[in-house]
């Protein structure tokens, strides 16, 4: 996530960050000079960023679809790792919504696809909120791309960075069990936990890593290319 804040330049903006994470932090750290306003629907969620207790950000409970902010507010929306946990039905709701209040758009969402263990991974992961009435659907960079130019946004940059360094076994273990012990917690079926345990010996044997993350940027047509943005080129890699 490191890099994706080394392109992105929202230093002095006001920026709205659409589902609080660890993205939130990252966001929130790197731009001590911006002012984020953050929203979420989980009012837990909000609660546990506010106690670490940053005085550039101002938290918001409320529905994506449904903001609470007059026109063209902000200079740059983020919507990070937010969108594969929504119902795709309503993407379009979401981006239409957040263009009303800010002129430029990002998303940053991981590749659906990757390394044989992270396919089986990311597999589990469907499975498992599918299974429960819930949204893990990963898409592919086309897809954010004709998402945004769907909403009438220009797409300025788009690309995938590559996500190269294996992680340790360590690692993998401690994710799995993070994983497991979510699960549990949200009420997804045992047999779905029990695949997730045994993941671990696939790890094992073929090695772990993250996939590429997807990150495209729309701006409306009465944004200025060269402001916020100003040192970003458009790399057509799709």
């Amino acid at each position: 996530m490191e890099e994706v804040w080394n392109i992105i330049n929202v230093e002095n903006s006001t920026v709205l960050d659409v589902g609080v994470g660890e993205s939130t932090r990252i966001l929130v750290e790197k731009n001590r000079n911006s002012v984020v306003t953050c929203i979420d629907e989980s009012f837990e969620k909000l609660k546990s960023f506010l106690c670490r207790g940053s005085s550039n950000v101002m938290l918001v409970c409320a529905d994506a679809a449904h903001l609470p902010f007059r026109s063209k507010v902000f200079d740059t929306a983020v919507l990070s790792f937010m969108l594969h946990e929504v119902d795709p039905c309503i993407h379009r709701r979401i981006i239409e919504e957040v263009r009303k209040v800010s002129a430029e758009i990002v998303i940053v969402e991981p590749s659906p696809r990757g390394c044989e263990a992270y396919n089986v991974y990311a597999g589990l992961w469907r499975k498992a909120m599918h299974s429960i009435g819930r949204f893990e659907d990963y898409k592919p960079l086309t897809y954010w791309v004709g998402l945004l130019e769907d909403c009438s946004l220009q797409v300025i940059y788009a690309e995938e960075l590559k996500q190269n360094i294996p992680l340790t076994m360590e690692e993998v273990e401690h994710i799995v069990r993070e994983s497991v012990e979510a699960w549990k917690r949200l009420g997804v079926p045992e047999n779905i936990v029990e695949e997730m345990r045994e993941f671990i010996n696939l790890a094992k044997s073929k090695g772990f890593k993250w996939s590429n993350l997807a990150v495209v940027i729309g701006v409306s047509g009465d944004r200025r290319h060269d402001n916020v943005f100003k040192r970003l080129r458009f790399k057509a890699k799709y």
